[in-house]
Order: structure tokens, then sequence, then C-alpha cells
């Protein structure tokens, strides 16, 4: 008696140590308390222990549900992570085109901030000039009317040695005379000392 319990508890280590953890009492059941008389030794092989496959075949199927349960799970979990490193793999990708397209827009953007910089100093130093420019033709303006008055008080001064008389005091010039005008006034003035 003492070996056939010997023999279900080694059976049960077993199946536990083998992953079946959810082996029922059913061997253990199937042994009687009471046993009859305990036959010769030799007759041991007919007092084996009947097992119900029944117990031993759920605890098969659930560690086979449950083997095929993760390895679904894995799969998922593979095709999951593929599809990721994929996702990745573009994102880097992109990332990398990206890169490439902000540091040409940087150095266009560095190129066209020269070129700006370059054409306010030139407009800068355009304004200048035409500062410079505008004082110049304004003092030139202011020039040729004193020269024209000059002249046209020197011409006075010929006219009366010639003995021309004057009838009024010279004309006072236009603020500003247009450059035919003068012309025109210096052909009078020599027409009229002839």
């Amino acid at each position: 008696m003492r070996s056939i319990l010997w023999i279900v508890a080694a059976a049960a280590v077993a199946a536990m140590a083998s992953g079946c953890g959810s082996l029922t009492g059913t061997a253990v059941a199937a042994v009687s308390p009471n046993p009859p008389a305990a036959p010769a030794a030799g007759h041991l092989a007919d007092t084996a222990v009947n097992y119900t496959d029944d117990g031993a075949d759920r605890a098969a199927d659930s560690t086979v549900d449950r083997a095929l349960m993760w390895s679904e799970k894995y799969a998922e979990a593979v095709d999951r992570l593929s599809r990721m490193q994929d996702a990745f793999r573009t994102l880097e990708g992109e990332n990398k085109q990206f890169r490439a397209q902000v540091a040409n827009l940087q150095a266009e953007q560095a190129q066209a901030n020269k070129e700006l910089s370059d054409a306010n100093t030139l407009l800068v130093e355009m304004g200048a000039e035409l500062e410079r420019w505008k004082a110049s033709v304004l003092g030139y303006r202011e020039e040729m009317r004193q020269a024209q008055k000059a002249q046209l008080e020197a011409l006075s001064k010929v006219i009366m040695l010639l003995g021309g008389t004057e009838e009024s005091p010279a004309p006072a010039l236009p603020a500003a005379p247009a450059a035919s005008d003068s012309a025109k006034a210096d052909g009078s003035t020599e027409k009229t000392g002839a």
C-alpha cells in the first residue's frame, strides 16, 4: 500500500514539475482508502492504480491551450514589434530628410540675410549719395542764380556805359527760373546791346 502511495506521489510531483499545475485529485481518489488484503509481493502488478484519463487530458488540454495562447500572444507581439520597427525606420528616414531640409533652409536663410544686409547697406549708401547729390544740385542752382545775377548787373553797367538808359530797375529774378528762360534773358540783353 505504501508503495502505491509513493508511486502516486511521485507521479504527481513529476506532473507538477512538467508544468501540469492543474492536476486534480482523481488519481488519489481512484485508490480506495481501505484496499483489500495485501496480496503477495509478486502480485503488485495486479494491484496497479487505475488513473482516470479525464483529469490528465484536461490538464494536458489546458497546458496545450496555455501554450497556444502564449504562442499567439508572442506572434502578435512579434508582429506588433515588427510594425513598430518599420514605423520607427520610416520616421527615422523622414527625420533625416527633414534635418537635411532644415540644414539647406538654414544655409539659404543665412545667404538671404547676408544679401538683405548688403542691400540695406547699399540703400543707406545710395540715400546718403542722393542727399549729397541733392545738396550739390541745389547748391549749383544757387550758384547759377548768383552768376546770372552778377552777369545781368555787369550787362546793365555795360549798357549804361555805352549810352543806354535804364528804364526800370533790374527785374527781380523768379525763385526758380527755367533754363530756357535764363537763355532767352541772356540772348535778349545781347540784342539790346547791339
